[in-house]
């Protein structure tokens, strides 16, 4: 919108044209002196800016709406991340606590052997005891 010095040619009603250099702002205010195309072309400008603006506050407030869902959306990452790590501790837990019953399992597995070893050993001796 450059209409800042601008010389038009204006058309009173009762006197006929007159020219004067005038800026935007008074051409606004103004209207009975401006010509019906100069008029027209102004009423156009300011529908469009006004359409500008009305829809530059709606990709605001989509902007804003946008934001507040993406902090929603960060919440809910550190959240999960958080569920993460813990579930990974409770299943390093785990193993840890399955790899020690498994080592106690294969001791107790040595010791039964063991046993059943004395006690074969054990049987022989009493079977020569009785023979003899």
């Amino acid at each position: 919108m450059l209409w800042f010095g601008l010389f038009v040619r204006w058309y009173r009603a009762d006197s006929g044209p007159i020219g004067r250099c005038i800026s935007h702002t008074r051409l606004k205010y103004c209207d009975e002196y401006v010509c019906p195309s100069v008029r027209l072309h102004i009423l156009k400008k300011q529908a469009c800016s006004s359409q500008c603006f009305a829809k530059t506050y709606l990709l605001i407030g989509q902007v804003r709406e946008l934001e507040t869902e993406l902090e929603t959306e960060q919440h809910r990452h550190v959240d999960a991340q958080k569920a993460v790590r813990k579930q990974d501790r409770r299943l390093q837990e785990v193993i840890l606590q399955l790899d020690e019953g498994q080592k106690s399992q294969d001791r107790l597995k040595d010791m039964i052997d063991k046993l059943q070893l004395k006690n074969k050993q054990y049987k022989r001796q009493v079977e020569e005891a009785v023979r003899n």
